[in-house]
């Protein structure tokens, strides 16, 4: 799964699916591609960027299922998570 374009209702509505199912998304990148990814994207590579986003979104996911107890939407703490991606 590649995103063509940053799409942050997209990525909400996998980040909301992810908090009940640990499999929607790929594993993270080990430490040696994601410096080969990081450098692509330093160079203006859109496709480096796309993957590196992806790869992390778990992330995001995985530290908003934390506050699940709170009184804190789902929605917002996902959004928020993935601004910094964009």
């Amino acid at each position: 799964m590649t995103f063509q374009m940053f799409d942050m209702e997209v990525f909400i509505c996998l980040l909301s699916g992810y908090i009940g199912s640990s499999n929607l998304f790929p594993e993270p990148l080990n430490q040696e591609d994601e410096k080969i990814f990081l450098e692509k994207l330093k160079n203006g590579d859109d496709e480096a960027r796309n993957i590196l986003i992806e790869r992390n979104l778990r992330l995001v996911a995985h530290v908003a299922k934390k506050y699940s107890t709170t009184n804190i939407d789902q929605d917002d703490l996902i959004s928020i998570g993935t601004i910094r991606f964009n």
